[in-house]
């Protein structure tokens, strides 16, 4: 991939991909567990669609909370007579809508399932990526939309925490313009629900051609073959106490859903609840995978509650020993 490094500091770095048009993509890179320059966003995705890329890299997962953001601003005003979209996914939708704010011209800012805060102060319903938090001094803190840009928003409605930051986002600016566009049940990562189908969004969003009823149509098309829909659909179902009725789709489903580490988690989980207890351990040794901590939780969560002592003592000694014995671990057990 030939590439042009505009600038590169000890938190980002911009690099310049050449397409086919005038139009400019800046792309924000997302949290990663490879913590490198070496990381983009949709490059690729924006040069097929005739876009010139600007790829914001980070060496960390630092949430932009850097001043070399100020360095993106005024390679971008090299690009005022362009039309500029900003993307980017959780982190680097928490960048784009960040940038947007230091931007005074118009712009398009597209952001999936993005954060409103880093700061657990300001958002203590979000615990997901706390170390990240805690390794971060909050330069800009909260993210603000301008009135001056035209935003689109999506995120799953049924994800609560991700609700949570959205809803915060909507009301920070009540004279920006916002297009929320909900894929419920498609999870954080909202792509997982069906790359084509956001690929297709984000198409429509740059030809200026988005319906949104023909994205709920698709949607609900979709939704009976992906098996993010109908693991998130469980999920939620459970989680409000709907326990037959998460049981009638892990039953109806089980082959689109197509995981069976899910579906014997959740039959047992949900047999628990039921009390039928044999039921339950049942499934929560059914095609058991030491290496899933999830999946240990649980059976010595089982095996607890049954009074089992020897198997509790057991495999909580081979949880300990897969998660060397972390703090999560040992609290976990002395509940």
């Amino acid at each position: 991939m030939n590439d042009l490094t505009l600038f590169e500091g000890n938190d980002i770095k911009v690099t310049f991909h050449e397409g086919s048009t005038k139009k400019i993509l800046v792309s924000f890179v997302g949290r990663n567990r490879n913590e490198s320059f070496d990381n983009t966003f949709a490059v690729n995705f924006g040069l097929k669609n005739g876009f010139s890329v600007l790829a914001v890299r980070t060496a960390n997962n630092h949430w932009y909370q850097t001043q070399e953001m100020y360095e993106i601003v005024k390679i971008l005003d090299d690009f005022k007579s362009s039309e500029v979209f900003l993307y980017g996914g959780s982190m680097g939708g928490y960048g784009a809508i960040l940038l947007s704010s230091m931007v005074t011209w118009p712009l398009k800012v597209i952001a999936l399932s993005p954060q409103f805060g880093i700061s657990q102060e300001d958002i203590p319903f979000d615990k997901r990526w706390i170390n990240n938090y805690d390794h971060t001094k909050a330069i800009f803190k909260n993210c603000k939309l301008n009135a001056a840009h035209d935003y689109f928003i999506v995120y799953d409605n049924h994800h609560r925490t991700d609700t949570c930051h959205v809803k915060r986002l909507m009301v920070s600016n009540a004279k920006a313009v916002v297009c929320p566009i909900k894929i419920p049940f498609a999870g954080h990562v909202v792509g997982d629900f069906s790359a084509a189908f956001l690929g297709n969004i984000v198409k429509s969003i740059f030809n200026s051609s988005l319906s949104l009823s023909e994205v709920n149509k698709k949607r609900k098309e979709l939704r009976i073959e992906s098996s993010v829909y109908m693991m998130n659909l469980v999920k939620s179902l459970f989680d409000k106490g709907k326990n037959q009725k998460a049981l009638h789709f892990l039953e109806k489903y089980g082959d689109i859903i197509d995981d069976q580490d899910f579906i014997s988690l959740f039959r047992s989980r949900i047999y628990m609840r039921m009390k039928k207890n044999m039921l339950a351990l049942y499934f929560a040794r059914v095609n058991l995978n030491l290496e899933s901590e999830e999946r240990l939780r649980h059976l010595i969560s089982v095996y607890k509650h049954l009074n089992w002592t020897y198997e509790t003592e057991l495999f909580s000694n081979i949880l300990i020993k897969q998660t060397d014995a972390s703090k999560r671990t040992l609290d976990f057990l002395n509940r």
